[in-house]
């Protein structure tokens, strides 16, 4: 009797196991799929970002072109070519 009560605490405690595993599995396939799917999510916003950032600098170094521009055409430049340019002595 005591060994039929051992062998049926033991295949108890086995089945019990084997649901703890497959448990663990399932829970653990689900977290790297989750990950998966987090990474993929901040990858996209990096893009996004990067994107937008991009553009912001575009902006700005065309405003940074336009004024260089206006600048250059509305102060006059040196006649390098003057008689009284000493460079040219």
């Amino acid at each position: 009797m005591k060994v039929t009560a051992l062998i049926l605490s033991l295949l108890i405690l086995g089945a019990c196991s084997q649901n703890q595993n497959d448990r663990a599995r399932e829970q653990a396939h689900q977290t790297a799929e989750q990950i998966k799917h987090d990474s993929r999510v901040a990858a996209q916003r990096a893009a996004a970002d990067a994107a937008k950032a991009s553009r912001e600098v575009n902006r700005d170094l065309d405003k940074a072109r336009e004024e260089a521009r206006r600048a250059l055409d509305t102060n006059p430049r040196p006649d390098e070519h003057r008689k009284d340019n000493p460079d040219n002595h």
